[in-house]
């Protein structure tokens, strides 16, 4: 197998396999830890007081959602993108391609991640900057 193949074929499926499953898995893992945590509370305070209102208590460990929460996911976007663009410039940079469709397919992969990240990170922070002027801080 020459070089060419096998830095596009590592490069494919390292983004488009790898990459996506450890995001979905880091997600959910999360999403179960704060689940649990707040079943865990729950369960305290009702063998504490067996006759409260569980959907109050509910309301009250369930923490607001503010604009902040919603545009962080835009930033880690953008970073994780930015991340993989520069190495695949990386890549480029230092293996050796026998043909240009290889190097031409690796430039645009590479296009495509940088071109997910900038717009991503511009919109985390514009994004950013508007909250702050409507909160007044």
């Amino acid at each position: 197998m020459n070089n060419e193949l096998l830095v596009i074929l590592v490069s494919v499926i390292g983004i488009c396999v790898f990459l996506p499953a450890f995001v979905v898995w880091m997600v959910s893992r999360r999403k179960m830890y704060e689940a649990r945590k707040r079943t865990e509370i729950a369960l305290a305070y009702l063998n504490e007081n067996p006759h409260c209102n569980l959907e109050e208590m509910v309301r009250k460990i369930t923490p607001p959602v503010n604009m902040n929460a919603r545009l962080l996911p835009l930033l880690w976007v953008g970073i994780l993108f930015i991340i993989i663009g520069f190495i695949l410039i990386g890549i480029l940079s230092v293996a050796e391609f026998a043909s240009m469709q290889g190097k031409y397919f690796l430039m645009f992969i590479t296009g495509v991640c940088l071109a997910l990240g900038i717009p991503s990170l511009i919109c985390y922070f514009v994004g950013r900057k508007s909250c702050k002027q409507v909160s007044g801080r």
